[in-house]
Protein backbone atom coordinates (compact mmCIF):
# COMPACT_ATOMS: atom_id res chain seq x y z
CA UNK A 1 0.00 0.00 0.00
CA UNK A 2 2.80 2.36 0.90
CA UNK A 3 4.65 1.50 -2.33
CA UNK A 4 1.57 2.39 -4.39
CA UNK A 5 1.28 5.77 -2.65
CA UNK A 6 4.97 6.45 -3.24
CA UNK A 7 4.64 5.56 -6.93
CA UNK A 8 1.65 7.88 -7.31
CA UNK A 9 3.50 10.73 -5.58
CA UNK A 10 6.58 10.14 -7.77
CA UNK A 11 4.51 10.14 -10.95
CA UNK A 12 2.72 13.32 -9.92
CA UNK A 13 6.02 15.02 -9.07
CA UNK A 14 7.49 14.03 -12.44
CA UNK A 15 4.53 15.46 -14.32
CA UNK A 16 4.72 18.72 -12.36
CA UNK A 17 8.48 18.96 -12.91
CA UNK A 18 8.05 18.35 -16.64
CA UNK A 19 5.41 21.06 -16.93
CA UNK A 20 7.53 23.58 -15.01
CA UNK A 21 10.59 22.75 -17.08
CA UNK A 22 8.64 23.18 -20.32
CA UNK A 23 7.26 26.52 -19.13
CA UNK A 24 10.76 27.68 -18.19
CA UNK A 25 12.07 26.73 -21.64
CA UNK A 26 9.23 28.63 -23.27
CA UNK A 27 9.88 31.66 -21.02
CA UNK A 28 13.58 31.63 -21.91
CA UNK A 29 12.72 31.44 -25.60
CA UNK A 30 10.17 34.22 -25.25
CA UNK A 31 12.77 36.42 -23.58
CA UNK A 32 15.41 35.89 -26.31
CA UNK A 33 16.54 39.45 -27.13
CA UNK A 34 16.59 40.95 -30.60
CA UNK A 35 20.20 41.05 -31.82
CA UNK A 36 22.70 40.83 -34.68
CA UNK A 37 24.53 37.53 -34.48
CA UNK A 38 27.08 38.36 -37.21
CA UNK A 39 27.96 41.58 -39.00
CA UNK A 40 30.39 40.98 -41.87
CA UNK A 41 31.66 43.82 -44.09
CA UNK A 42 34.02 43.79 -47.10
CA UNK A 43 35.34 47.15 -48.37
CA UNK A 44 37.07 46.96 -51.75
CA UNK A 45 39.09 49.95 -52.97
CA UNK A 46 38.45 50.38 -56.71
CA UNK A 47 40.89 51.60 -59.30
CA UNK A 48 39.32 55.10 -59.46
CA UNK A 49 39.61 55.51 -55.67
CA UNK A 50 35.94 54.78 -54.92
CA UNK A 51 35.10 52.07 -52.39
CA UNK A 52 32.62 49.26 -53.04
CA UNK A 53 31.16 47.97 -49.77
CA UNK A 54 29.29 44.73 -49.19
CA UNK A 55 27.59 44.07 -45.83
CA UNK A 56 26.11 40.77 -44.69
CA UNK A 57 23.96 41.25 -41.60
CA UNK A 58 22.60 38.17 -39.85
CA UNK A 59 19.74 39.59 -37.81
CA UNK A 60 17.87 37.61 -35.15
CA UNK A 61 14.44 39.13 -34.45
CA UNK A 62 13.75 36.49 -31.76
CA UNK A 63 10.03 36.26 -31.27
CA UNK A 64 9.56 39.90 -32.30
CA UNK A 65 7.60 40.58 -35.45
CA UNK A 66 9.04 43.41 -37.51
CA UNK A 67 8.73 44.64 -41.07
CA UNK A 68 12.49 44.87 -41.55
CA UNK A 69 15.49 46.94 -40.49
CA UNK A 70 17.02 50.39 -40.94
CA UNK A 71 20.67 50.67 -41.93
CA UNK A 72 22.02 54.16 -41.12
CA UNK A 73 25.40 54.99 -42.69
CA UNK A 74 27.47 58.12 -42.14
CA UNK A 75 28.40 60.16 -45.21
CA UNK A 76 31.54 61.61 -43.59
CA UNK A 77 35.01 60.23 -44.23
CA UNK A 78 37.77 60.06 -41.63
CA UNK A 79 38.93 63.47 -42.87
CA UNK A 80 35.37 64.84 -42.72
CA UNK A 81 34.94 64.88 -46.49
CA UNK A 82 31.41 64.35 -47.80
CA UNK A 83 30.94 60.91 -49.36
CA UNK A 84 28.31 60.29 -52.02
CA UNK A 85 26.45 56.98 -52.29
CA UNK A 86 25.66 55.20 -55.55
CA UNK A 87 24.72 51.75 -56.88
CA UNK A 88 22.85 50.82 -53.70
CA UNK A 89 21.55 47.23 -53.76
CA UNK A 90 19.82 44.91 -51.28
CA UNK A 91 19.59 41.29 -52.39
CA UNK A 92 16.03 39.91 -52.68
CA UNK A 93 14.52 42.66 -50.53
CA UNK A 94 12.43 45.75 -51.06
CA UNK A 95 14.17 48.91 -49.90
CA UNK A 96 14.07 52.69 -50.04
CA UNK A 97 16.63 55.34 -49.13
CA UNK A 98 16.34 58.71 -47.44
CA UNK A 99 18.78 61.38 -46.29
CA UNK A 100 19.37 61.86 -42.58
CA UNK A 101 21.65 64.23 -40.69
CA UNK A 102 25.21 63.54 -41.87
CA UNK A 103 24.26 60.30 -43.57
CA UNK A 104 21.86 58.09 -45.46
CA UNK A 105 19.22 55.62 -44.26
CA UNK A 106 18.42 52.41 -46.13
CA UNK A 107 14.97 51.16 -45.11
CA UNK A 108 14.78 47.44 -45.83
CA UNK A 109 11.58 45.40 -45.70
CA UNK A 110 7.95 45.29 -46.73
CA UNK A 111 5.20 47.23 -44.95
CA UNK A 112 2.76 44.40 -45.66
CA UNK A 113 4.97 41.54 -44.43
CA UNK A 114 6.26 40.69 -40.97
CA UNK A 115 9.59 39.05 -40.20
CA UNK A 116 10.51 36.93 -37.18
CA UNK A 117 13.40 34.68 -36.24
CA UNK A 118 16.78 34.84 -38.02
CA UNK A 119 17.12 36.63 -41.37
CA UNK A 120 20.20 37.55 -43.41
CA UNK A 121 20.42 40.88 -45.23
CA UNK A 122 23.04 41.58 -47.93
CA UNK A 123 23.63 45.25 -48.73
CA UNK A 124 26.00 46.68 -51.35
CA UNK A 125 26.84 50.28 -52.21
CA UNK A 126 29.65 52.46 -53.59
CA UNK A 127 31.06 55.64 -52.02
CA UNK A 128 33.52 58.27 -53.20
CA UNK A 129 35.83 60.58 -51.20
CA UNK A 130 36.45 57.82 -48.63
CA UNK A 131 40.25 57.69 -48.98
CA UNK A 132 42.43 59.81 -46.73
CA UNK A 133 45.64 61.37 -48.09
CA UNK A 134 48.54 62.16 -45.75
CA UNK A 135 52.01 63.51 -46.38
CA UNK A 136 53.76 60.11 -46.20
CA UNK A 137 51.01 57.57 -46.85
CA UNK A 138 47.38 57.14 -47.91
CA UNK A 139 44.70 55.28 -46.00
CA UNK A 140 41.17 53.97 -45.87
CA UNK A 141 39.52 54.21 -42.48
CA UNK A 142 36.14 52.48 -42.51
CA UNK A 143 33.46 52.09 -39.86
CA UNK A 144 32.25 48.58 -40.70
CA UNK A 145 29.08 48.51 -38.57
CA UNK A 146 28.31 52.06 -37.57
CA UNK A 147 27.50 52.97 -33.97
CA UNK A 148 23.77 53.65 -34.31
CA UNK A 149 22.41 50.13 -33.78
CA UNK A 150 19.95 49.83 -30.89
CA UNK A 151 20.58 46.07 -30.57
CA UNK A 152 23.74 44.18 -29.52
CA UNK A 153 26.10 42.64 -32.07
CA UNK A 154 27.49 39.23 -31.06
CA UNK A 155 30.38 39.28 -33.54
CA UNK A 156 31.64 41.73 -36.13
CA UNK A 157 34.26 41.19 -38.82
CA UNK A 158 35.46 43.28 -41.73
CA UNK A 159 38.06 43.51 -44.44
CA UNK A 160 39.73 46.22 -46.51
CA UNK A 161 41.46 45.22 -49.72
CA UNK A 162 42.30 46.45 -53.18
CA UNK A 163 40.35 45.48 -56.26
CA UNK A 164 42.01 42.74 -58.31
CA UNK A 165 42.55 45.20 -61.19
CA UNK A 166 44.99 47.20 -59.05
CA UNK A 167 48.46 45.67 -59.19
CA UNK A 168 51.39 48.02 -59.62
CA UNK A 169 53.93 46.43 -57.34
CA UNK A 170 53.38 48.80 -54.43
CA UNK A 171 52.11 46.08 -52.07
CA UNK A 172 54.54 44.36 -49.77
CA UNK A 173 54.32 40.56 -49.53
CA UNK A 174 53.51 40.54 -45.85
CA UNK A 175 52.85 37.27 -44.10
CA UNK A 176 49.65 36.53 -42.23
CA UNK A 177 50.42 38.63 -39.14
CA UNK A 178 48.09 39.59 -36.31
CA UNK A 179 48.78 43.12 -35.12
CA UNK A 180 48.50 44.23 -31.52
CA UNK A 181 48.42 47.93 -32.34
CA UNK A 182 48.63 50.86 -29.99
CA UNK A 183 45.28 52.48 -30.58
CA UNK A 184 44.89 56.11 -31.50
CA UNK A 185 41.80 58.23 -32.01
CA UNK A 186 39.59 56.67 -34.69
CA UNK A 187 38.17 60.00 -35.89
CA UNK A 188 39.90 63.01 -37.52
CA UNK A 189 42.98 60.86 -37.93
CA UNK A 190 46.52 62.08 -38.57
CA UNK A 191 49.48 60.20 -40.00
CA UNK A 192 50.51 57.09 -38.03
CA UNK A 193 53.05 55.68 -40.47
CA UNK A 194 55.86 56.49 -38.04
CA UNK A 195 54.50 53.78 -35.74
CA UNK A 196 54.42 50.94 -38.29
CA UNK A 197 55.92 49.85 -41.56
CA UNK A 198 53.61 50.22 -44.53
CA UNK A 199 51.22 48.71 -45.15
CA UNK A 200 49.66 49.26 -41.70
CA UNK A 201 46.43 48.02 -40.17
CA UNK A 202 44.62 49.21 -37.07
CA UNK A 203 41.35 48.02 -35.49
CA UNK A 204 39.03 49.81 -33.04
CA UNK A 205 35.88 48.66 -31.28
CA UNK A 206 33.40 50.26 -28.91
CA UNK A 207 31.35 53.48 -28.99
CA UNK A 208 32.03 56.54 -31.15
CA UNK A 209 35.70 57.65 -30.96
CA UNK A 210 36.62 54.65 -28.82
CA UNK A 211 40.33 53.78 -28.54
CA UNK A 212 39.71 50.17 -27.52
CA UNK A 213 41.75 47.93 -29.81
CA UNK A 214 40.64 44.76 -31.60
CA UNK A 215 42.28 42.30 -33.99
CA UNK A 216 43.76 43.39 -37.34
CA UNK A 217 45.36 40.76 -39.59
CA UNK A 218 47.22 41.30 -42.90
CA UNK A 219 46.18 39.22 -45.88
CA UNK A 220 48.88 36.86 -47.04
CA UNK A 221 49.40 38.69 -50.33
CA UNK A 222 49.67 42.08 -48.58
CA UNK A 223 46.71 43.28 -50.60
CA UNK A 224 44.68 44.29 -47.55
CA UNK A 225 43.74 43.30 -44.03
CA UNK A 226 40.92 41.77 -42.00
CA UNK A 227 39.47 43.09 -38.76
CA UNK A 228 37.57 41.31 -35.98
CA UNK A 229 35.93 42.28 -32.71
CA UNK A 230 37.22 40.63 -29.54
CA UNK A 231 33.94 40.76 -27.62
CA UNK A 232 30.20 41.19 -28.17
CA UNK A 233 29.29 44.78 -28.95
CA UNK A 234 26.63 46.57 -26.94
CA UNK A 235 23.95 48.81 -28.51
CA UNK A 236 25.61 51.98 -29.74
CA UNK A 237 28.98 50.25 -30.29
CA UNK A 238 30.70 49.16 -33.49
CA UNK A 239 33.96 48.17 -35.11
CA UNK A 240 36.23 50.21 -37.41
CA UNK A 241 39.40 49.44 -39.35
CA UNK A 242 42.19 51.54 -40.88
CA UNK A 243 44.43 50.26 -43.65
CA UNK A 244 47.42 52.41 -44.62
CA UNK A 245 49.39 51.99 -47.84
CA UNK A 246 52.10 53.64 -49.92
CA UNK A 247 51.38 56.90 -51.70
CA UNK A 248 51.15 57.01 -55.47
CA UNK A 249 48.56 54.28 -55.98
CA UNK A 250 45.76 56.84 -56.16
CA UNK A 251 45.81 60.47 -57.22
CA UNK A 252 45.04 62.75 -54.29
CA UNK A 253 43.07 65.96 -54.74
CA UNK A 254 45.15 68.99 -55.72
CA UNK A 255 44.36 70.49 -52.34
CA UNK A 256 42.96 68.27 -49.64
CA UNK A 257 41.91 71.33 -47.68
CA UNK A 258 39.94 72.58 -50.66
CA UNK A 259 37.86 69.41 -50.52
CA UNK A 260 37.04 69.88 -46.87
CA UNK A 261 33.64 71.44 -46.23
CA UNK A 262 33.67 74.68 -44.28
CA UNK A 263 30.70 73.54 -42.21
CA UNK A 264 29.02 70.26 -41.54
CA UNK A 265 25.25 69.98 -41.99
CA UNK A 266 24.31 71.11 -38.49
CA UNK A 267 26.76 74.02 -38.57
CA UNK A 268 25.47 75.07 -42.01
CA UNK A 269 21.90 75.10 -40.69
CA UNK A 270 22.93 77.19 -37.68
CA UNK A 271 24.86 79.59 -39.93
CA UNK A 272 21.87 79.97 -42.28
CA UNK A 273 19.48 80.58 -39.39
CA UNK A 274 21.87 83.09 -37.81
CA UNK A 275 22.30 84.96 -41.09
CA UNK A 276 18.53 85.08 -41.65
CA UNK A 277 18.02 86.39 -38.10
CA UNK A 278 20.63 89.13 -38.56
CA UNK A 279 19.06 90.20 -41.87
CA UNK A 280 15.62 90.29 -40.20
CA UNK A 281 16.84 92.47 -37.31
CA UNK A 282 18.72 94.79 -39.69
CA UNK A 283 15.66 95.14 -41.91
CA UNK A 284 13.39 95.97 -38.95
CA UNK A 285 15.91 98.56 -37.72
CA UNK A 286 16.00 100.28 -41.12
CA UNK A 287 12.19 100.32 -41.35
CA UNK A 288 11.78 101.81 -37.86
CA UNK A 289 14.46 104.43 -38.55
CA UNK A 290 12.75 105.39 -41.81
CA UNK A 291 9.42 105.69 -40.01
CA UNK A 292 10.79 107.94 -37.28
CA UNK A 293 12.78 110.18 -39.63
CA UNK A 294 10.23 110.60 -42.42
CA UNK A 295 6.92 109.60 -40.87
CA UNK A 296 4.58 106.83 -41.81
CA UNK A 297 4.01 108.38 -45.25
CA UNK A 298 6.81 110.08 -47.12
CA UNK A 299 6.16 113.75 -47.97
CA UNK A 300 5.17 114.45 -51.53
CA UNK A 301 5.24 117.65 -53.62
CA UNK A 302 2.12 119.07 -51.94
CA UNK A 303 -1.67 118.69 -52.07
CA UNK A 304 -2.93 117.76 -55.51
CA UNK A 305 -6.44 119.12 -56.14
CA UNK A 306 -8.36 117.60 -59.04
CA UNK A 307 -9.97 120.22 -61.26
CA UNK A 308 -12.94 119.64 -63.51
CA UNK A 309 -14.52 121.85 -66.13
CA UNK A 310 -18.21 122.16 -66.93
CA UNK A 311 -19.45 121.04 -70.28
CA UNK A 312 -19.76 124.01 -72.52
CA UNK A 313 -23.31 125.40 -72.63
CA UNK A 314 -24.61 123.51 -69.59
CA UNK A 315 -26.63 125.72 -67.21
CA UNK A 316 -26.37 125.58 -63.40
CA UNK A 317 -29.81 124.06 -62.89
CA UNK A 318 -28.92 121.03 -64.99
CA UNK A 319 -25.47 120.70 -63.37
CA UNK A 320 -26.87 120.73 -59.83
CA UNK A 321 -29.63 118.35 -60.85
CA UNK A 322 -27.00 115.89 -62.08
CA UNK A 323 -25.04 116.32 -58.84
CA UNK A 324 -27.92 116.29 -56.34
CA UNK A 325 -30.53 114.34 -58.26
CA UNK A 326 -33.24 117.06 -58.17
CA UNK A 327 -33.91 120.85 -58.44
CA UNK A 328 -34.09 123.01 -55.30
CA UNK A 329 -33.89 126.69 -54.26
CA UNK A 330 -30.13 126.79 -54.57
CA UNK A 331 -30.45 125.60 -58.15
CA UNK A 332 -32.81 128.53 -58.95
CA UNK A 333 -30.46 131.01 -57.22
CA UNK A 334 -27.54 129.74 -59.30
CA UNK A 335 -29.64 130.09 -62.47
CA UNK A 336 -30.50 133.71 -61.55
CA UNK A 337 -26.79 134.51 -61.23
CA UNK A 338 -26.27 132.75 -64.54
CA UNK A 339 -28.90 135.07 -66.15
CA UNK A 340 -26.96 138.06 -64.89
CA UNK A 341 -23.68 136.72 -66.21
CA UNK A 342 -25.21 136.34 -69.67
CA UNK A 343 -26.76 139.85 -69.62
CA UNK A 344 -30.48 139.09 -69.31
CA UNK A 345 -30.68 140.82 -65.95
CA UNK A 346 -28.64 143.16 -63.79
CA UNK A 347 -28.31 142.79 -60.03
CA UNK A 348 -27.55 145.93 -58.06
CA UNK A 349 -26.72 146.27 -54.38
CA UNK A 350 -28.68 148.74 -52.24
CA UNK A 351 -26.75 149.70 -49.12
CA UNK A 352 -28.56 149.65 -45.83
CA UNK A 353 -30.19 152.82 -44.49
CA UNK A 354 -29.77 153.69 -40.85
CA UNK A 355 -28.48 151.58 -38.05
CA UNK A 356 -31.14 148.99 -38.31
CA UNK A 357 -31.33 148.88 -42.06
CA UNK A 358 -30.53 145.86 -44.18
CA UNK A 359 -28.65 145.42 -47.37
CA UNK A 360 -31.00 144.76 -50.27
CA UNK A 361 -30.66 143.87 -53.93
CA UNK A 362 -32.65 144.96 -56.94
CA UNK A 363 -32.98 142.84 -60.06
CA UNK A 364 -33.46 144.77 -63.32
CA UNK A 365 -34.47 143.15 -66.56
CA UNK A 366 -32.49 144.18 -69.65
CA UNK A 367 -33.61 144.43 -73.24
CA UNK A 368 -31.77 141.24 -74.22
CA UNK A 369 -34.25 138.61 -75.32
CA UNK A 370 -32.42 136.17 -77.57
CA UNK A 371 -30.39 133.21 -76.21
CA UNK A 372 -32.40 132.26 -73.14
CA UNK A 373 -33.61 128.72 -72.75
CA UNK A 374 -36.71 127.14 -71.26
CA UNK A 375 -35.29 127.31 -67.72
CA UNK A 376 -34.55 131.02 -68.13
CA UNK A 377 -38.04 131.78 -69.39
CA UNK A 378 -39.70 130.10 -66.42
CA UNK A 379 -37.56 132.03 -63.92
CA UNK A 380 -37.94 135.41 -65.72
CA UNK A 381 -41.69 134.94 -65.87
CA UNK A 382 -41.75 134.07 -62.17
CA UNK A 383 -39.70 137.20 -61.24
CA UNK A 384 -41.18 139.90 -63.49
CA UNK A 385 -44.45 138.58 -64.77
CA UNK A 386 -45.55 140.05 -68.08
CA UNK A 387 -44.99 143.80 -67.46
CA UNK A 388 -42.56 144.44 -64.61
CA UNK A 389 -38.87 145.17 -65.34
CA UNK A 390 -37.48 145.65 -61.83
CA UNK A 391 -37.99 143.98 -58.48
CA UNK A 392 -36.34 144.07 -55.08
CA UNK A 393 -35.50 140.76 -53.52
CA UNK A 394 -36.92 141.98 -50.21
CA UNK A 395 -40.23 142.76 -51.90
CA UNK A 396 -40.74 139.33 -53.27
CA UNK A 397 -43.97 138.15 -51.69
CA UNK A 398 -44.43 134.96 -53.60
CA UNK A 399 -42.39 131.75 -53.57
CA UNK A 400 -40.95 129.84 -56.46
CA UNK A 401 -42.18 126.43 -55.29
CA UNK A 402 -44.62 125.97 -58.18
CA UNK A 403 -42.00 127.10 -60.70
CA UNK A 404 -39.36 124.83 -59.12
CA UNK A 405 -41.69 121.86 -59.67
CA UNK A 406 -42.09 122.85 -63.34
CA UNK A 407 -38.31 123.18 -63.75
CA UNK A 408 -37.74 119.79 -62.04
CA UNK A 409 -40.06 118.07 -64.53
CA UNK A 410 -38.27 119.76 -67.42
CA UNK A 411 -34.79 118.85 -66.08
CA UNK A 412 -35.68 115.19 -65.69
CA UNK A 413 -36.76 115.14 -69.33
CA UNK A 414 -33.42 116.66 -70.40
CA UNK A 415 -31.42 114.23 -68.22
Amino acid sequence: MVKKVIKKISATAFIIFSILTLNNVQDVHAQTPERITLFSTDAVILKNGDVRVKEEITYDFGVEQKHGIFRDISNRSSQNRVMHFSDIEVENENFTTEHITNGIRIKIGDSEELVTGVKKYTISYTVDNALAFFDNHDELFWNFTGTLWQVPIDRAVGSIKFDSNINDGNFSNSEDVTIENNATSSENRTSTSSQYELPSAECYQGPYQSEEKCIATFLENGNGATFESTRPLNPGEGISGAYGFEKGIFVSPESNKAALPIFNNDQAKMFSMGTAFIILILGMFLIVREWFTKGRDAKGTGIIVPQYDVKEGMNPILMLALLKGSVNGKSVSAQIIHLAVRGFIKIERIDKEGVFGKVDYVINRTDKLEGNDAYDKIILQSLFGSSSTSIKISSLTHTLNDDIAKIDVLVKKDM
